[in-house]
């Protein structure tokens, strides 16, 4: 069964518990999403995510049902507002991962997505994303503490799939995320200054990256100063998305401690990418990667510091710095396909 729905406001103390064979359908409609306060500038509101949480203790989120977005009317929007009449009667296809994955093993089956140029969500829909269009994110948690999500399936985000912002004591474990591969913003996992996270056992394929860290842009971030720290990956498969695990380009309150192991990527534009812009500042520190396979993955591992550079200011006080990274390999772990 299906249920069409608006913005749902969690509460502490609750569990959230979608069954087998049930999806809650997000609202296409704007009105359907009241304004709430930007969690870094709350003097500025923004549209609040289909499930949103705020100062929430103890949330569980479970069942093996689907939470939609259904991003497909939100992603039209974003198209259309460059005025691209070619675009605008497009037919976006929407492939669920299971049937991708029982259909071809390869990643470079075109018909599987909707019309993109190139891959990794570089069609005119997540160029246009850059330039605004206000969309609802699918699950936000701000100021939580000890959350856990398990077994469902979050699909087709209108923008970031699951956003966690100044929260501690979180767990993900067993999810499916998935949007088609140039769908614009759908990320997987953004971590905004959280604390204590664990991410376990996911399948994610999104039309941009799929696990990020962040803390924090520029003066806020800085002021702010809290870092995202102490985050476990494990036994996770990344599939298509523009990189697989990504911190930054919002590093000004740092990153301390991330642990990723055990986990397969196959057709991301890129495994690791530590990102961020030369002037915003932030240290990310302590990244420790064992036991990873990379199939077909364009660059295994990159470090961008100068991304999107838009900071015009002097940045010799606030120098971003990417402290040594140590990379783990397994024994048994060998190269599988080309571009590992």
């Amino acid at each position: 069964a299906s249920y069409l729905t608006g913005a749902i406001t969690l509460r502490s103390n609750i569990t959230l518990h979608i069954g087998t064979g049930a999806t809650l359908l997000g609202s296409p409609d704007a009105g359907d999403y009241p304004r709430v306060p930007n969690a870094w500038r709350p003097e500025v509101r923004g549209m609040s995510a289909l499930i949103h949480g705020d100062g929430v203790k103890n949330l569980t989120m479970t069942g093996r049902g689907t939470i939609d977005g259904q991003g497909v009317a939100w992603w039209k929007r974003v198209v259309m507002r460059r005025r691209m009449p070619e675009y605008e009667s497009r037919a976006y296809k929407y492939t669920p991962l299971a049937e991708f994955c029982a259909a071809t093993r390869s990643l470079n089956t075109a018909s599987f997505y909707f019309p993109c140029e190139g891959r990794g969500g570089r069609g005119p829909g997540a160029e246009e994303a850059k330039r605004g269009s206000p969309r609802p994110r699918l699950f936000t948690c701000v100021r939580c503490t000890n959350l856990l999500v398990e077994q469902l399936t979050f699909r087709a985000s209108p923008s970031w799939t699951i956003n966690t912002i100044f929260s501690e004591q979180l767990v993900f474990r067993g999810l499916t995320i998935e949007a088609p591969i140039d769908s614009p913003n759908t990320d997987a996992f953004d971590l905004e200054s959280c604390r204590n996270v664990s991410i376990s056992d996911c399948t994610m394929a999104t039309g941009d990256d799929l696990v990020t860290i962040k803390s924090g842009t520029d003066e806020v971030g800085r002021r702010v100063g809290k870092p995202t720290e102490n985050v476990t990956v494990t036994n996770c498969t990344m599939l298509w998305g523009h990189g697989a695990i990504v911190l930054g380009s919002e590093t000004a309150g740092g990153t301390r401690n991330v642990s990723v192991s055990n986990c397969v990527f196959r057709g991301t534009d890129r495994g690791f990418r530590p990102k961020t812009q030369d002037g915003r500042g932030g240290v990310v520190d302590g990244l420790v990667v064992s036991n990873i396979v990379m199939q077909d993955v364009y660059e295994p591992f990159r470090i961008h510091m100068y991304y999107n550079m838009l900071n015009t200011k002097d940045p010799a006080d606030r120098t971003s710095t990417c402290r040594p990274i140590q990379a783990v390999r397994g024994d048994s772990v060998q190269p599988v396909g080309e571009g590992t």
